[in-house]
């Protein structure tokens, strides 16, 4: 089994996404997964292949395979998806990068900058909202219309119960 390390076996935060695949396989449980803040399209359209198609180790498949080295996720699963985790808590590193983000895009004046600075409020909340809906928007793309929400489903969180006003804050 070591042997066979996946096409994301050597990343910084040690997951192997294709044993993680293979262990809600095997259990019969949905997958919740906190992908990086700092992941780019092509992390997040790689990783959406990988759960619909499989991977063959090195890189995942873009259609159907027979026998897959690695198999996608089985379709009686439903697959949650946030962007970074704990946006609110600010001893994460993904909130300074999330807020650093925002304020590069705004300054810029990128697309998105000037979307999420609209009225002149932008911030991080509103960057990590839009990088939410990217996300969902690969994950469509990929999976197509009928399994976002019924199979994949996008998640923006925040703590239970609005504590500290992590819901207000971040749905405002």
């Amino acid at each position: 089994e070591s042997t066979r390390g996946g096409f994301w076996s050597d990343n910084s935060g040690g997951e192997c996404w294709e044993k993680l695949i293979v262990l809600a396989n095997e259990c019969g449980k949905d997958l919740y997964v906190c992908l990086p803040m700092q992941a780019e399209d092509p992390y997040l359209e790689k990783f959406a292949r990988l759960v619909r198609y499989g991977s063959d180790g090195a890189e995942p498949y873009d259609h159907e395979v027979d026998n897959p080295v690695w198999p996608p996720l089985n379709p009686n699963l439903r697959l949650y998806v946030e962007i970074g985790n704990e946006i609110w808590n600010w001893g994460f590193g993904s909130t300074q990068d999330c807020r650093i983000r925002a304020e590069k895009e705004i300054k810029d004046q990128t697309a998105d900058g000037k979307l999420i600075n609209y009225d002149g409020k932008g911030n991080y909340r509103r960057w990590h909202a839009l990088r939410t809906v990217r996300a969902s928007d690969i994950f469509r793309r990929i999976s197509g219309d009928a399994a976002m929400g019924s199979r994949i489903r996008p998640l923006l969180e925040y703590q239970y119960n609005n504590a500290q006003n992590t819901a207000f804050l971040t749905l405002d």
